[in-house]
């Protein structure tokens, strides 16, 4: 793992931190991940057709939300959209503790959406602008390919809760994930502050005097929407984006309740699937 670990980080000292940042937020949302299956259906009690539905209506309502949540975020600024966004999915990870019933797993997913939803419109915006344009690529890669290593290391983690004999040890991972989770928000607030914050947060008074009086040029909203390369990049994404409701929801769904296979059998399906993810994001960004 050391050598793996070498491999995926870089030299640089920003991304080496950010991508230590990545394998703990990864390890923590990858323990519950693996285990979600098994929490949903066998301790809180719903069906698949329950289950399925509840992220089909977390996944309606963020797309609404989208939009403004995205405006939010600009409002807010990145770097605190991120370590407040960290913190709701934290808090929320943990309530899976207390959900009973359908009614209560639809809200929590609700929750959980858009608050990951507004946590990565600040994570993206915050990555995009803390690297320059010329190294950008590069150092996102390493930052998925660290999320990768820590999706197969939370796998892990939750194929030992799966292959222990009692259910004890999956009621505990939303804490154990909420623990994690909180950890990583304390990490990001050690990432530097974008210099664009830092004189805002100094200068607001004036800057939206100056943005007043000079009537200044604004981005036009609409405008992505007439790139039509952008929205169809952007639809194609989004469909081949499905694979993870099939890897994380169907597949799981279907081993545990149609098939006799150990459900410690989920630890590797979760993590193979990093494996490539690993070896050739970096090689090939």
């Amino acid at each position: 793992m050391t050598r793996l670990m070498t491999k995926v980080l870089s030299d640089d000292p920003l991304i080496r931190s950010m991508s230590y940042q990545s394998v703990l937020s990864a390890f923590g949302e990858g323990a519950f991940l693996t285990g979600s299956a098994v929490y949903f259906t066998q301790i809180v009690g719903l069906s698949p057709a329950q289950v399925g539905l509840g992220l089909t209506i977390g996944g309606v309502v963020v797309f609404c939300a989208s939009v403004p949540l995205g405006r939010l975020a600009d409002a807010v600024g990145t770097r605190r959209t991120w370590i407040l966004g960290s913190l709701l999915e934290a808090l929320l990870f943990g309530s899976w503790f207390l959900v009973e019933g359908f009614a209560a797993y639809v809200a929590v997913t609700i929750a959980l959406e858009l608050a990951a939803s507004w946590m990565r419109s600040g994570r993206n915006a915050y990555r995009f602008e803390v690297f320059p344009r010329e190294t950008r690529v590069r150092s996102l890669a390493y930052m998925r390919a660290s999320r990768n290593v820590g999706y197969t290391l939370g796998a892990g983690a939750g194929g030992l809760a799966l292959a222990a004999g009692s259910d004890g040890p999956i009621m505990a991972i939303p804490l154990v994930t909420a623990v994690i989770l909180l950890l990583n928000t304390a990490w990001i607030t050690r990432m530097p502050r974008l210099s664009r914050e830092a004189e805002a947060h100094a200068e607001a008074g004036d800057t939206a005097l100056e943005a007043a009086v000079a009537g200044g040029r604004r981005s036009d909203p609409r405008a992505a929407l007439r790139n039509r390369a952008f929205i169809l990049t952007s639809t194609l994404g989004g469909i081949l984006s499905t694979h993870q409701v099939l890897l994380n929801v169907v597949i799981p769904l279907w081993l545990v309740q149609q098939t006799d296979a150990p459900r410690v059998l989920l630890a590797w399906l979760f993590g193979t699937n990093t494996v490539m993810a690993v070896a050739l994001q970096v090689a090939t960004a």
